[in-house]
């Protein structure tokens, strides 16, 4: 995720979350691939259970289908996996991420900044907030561009992924502009930090 514009004495908090609706690439999802049909009979075919959803060639959702035509039918699904992002909540405070911020783990006075704390009040004098556990307080880069939250994840080809992220703001001025990247190249819209205090803003790409 980079930051697109540059709030100065800003500070969001970055929960990152990121879900894939089918990890696995292709699955079987028939027990029997190939069956005969004879004298214009109808049969049913029965994907494998349970799968959150079916949806056919046929437009038909159910687990089953009666088909009475020879042809190629085909069936597949799609599900959501746990959080793919380590760390997402810091839990475990500055690991498994990168960012191009300068971790101080006591003070935020200079911007460009960022620590990980339950509390944003304990690393500035002027910043006011908490968080369920543990959170991302960065002051903002006065530098566009720069990457607020880096982590490489493992993820499959041809396959549909959501990231999400709560942002809010701990003290009051001009609020951050944020867009997500991957790999280089932004994806989604670009998203402000809220404009007051400990108001929490979900914000995700597809």
């Amino acid at each position: 995720m980079q930051k697109l514009a540059p709030p100065l004495y800003l500070v969001f908090f970055m929960f990152g979350t990121l879900l894939a609706q089918n990890p696995c690439g292709e699955m079987d999802l028939l027990p029997i691939n190939d069956t005969i049909i004879c004298n214009d009979q109808e049969i049913y075919i029965f994907a494998n259970a349970g799968f959150e959803n079916y949806a056919w060639s046929t437009d038909e959702n159910s687990q089953g289908i009666g088909i009475t035509f020879p042809g190629t039918y085909t069936v597949s699904t799609s599900f959501n996996t746990n959080n793919l992002v380590l760390n997402g909540a810091f839990s475990s405070g500055n690991t498994n991420f990168s960012s191009s911020y300068n971790y101080n783990q006591f003070s935020l006075w200079n911007a460009g900044t960022f620590s990980v704390t339950s509390n944003a009040a304990n690393v500035h004098p002027n910043f006011n907030g908490t968080g369920n556990g543990n959170y991302l307080v960065v002051n903002g880069s006065q530098n566009p561009g720069s990457q607020v939250w880096c982590q490489d994840v493992q993820v499959n080809p041809n396959t549909i992924y959501n990231f999400s992220t709560l942002v809010n703001t701990v003290a009051i001025g001009n609020p951050a502009q944020l867009q997500f990247s991957i790999n280089g190249d932004d994806i989604g819209n670009v998203f402000s930090a809220p404009n007051t205090l400990n108001n929490w803003s979900q914000f995700s790409a597809t």
